[in-house]
């Protein structure tokens, strides 16, 4: 859930949030909930299943190029053998 504050005055945060802020200033504030256990909400109202667009680019940076890819999964799929 979401919940937004539109016009909010600055002096009514909490110290550490005001950091910066002008007194007498106007913000908007927006409390919304974090994820749980590393689950999306998307995820927890769908099962537990993710869309494969969420996967998109969690390699990237794993290996040097595209043969040092399939070298690594080879190596994974020969310790089966």
């Amino acid at each position: 859930m979401k919940h937004v504050y539109d016009n909010y005055p600055a002096e009514k945060l909490p110290k550490d949030l005001r950091n910066g802020l002008k007194r007498g200033e106007r913000v908007r504030v927006i409390v919304e909930a974090m994820e749980q256990r590393g689950r999306s909400h998307a995820a927890s109202e769908n099962g537990g299943k993710r869309h494969l667009r969420a996967f998109w680019g969690a390699g990237r940076g794993l290996y040097n190029g595209s043969d040092d890819a399939v070298a690594s999964i080879r190596a994974l799929r020969n310790e089966w053998e």
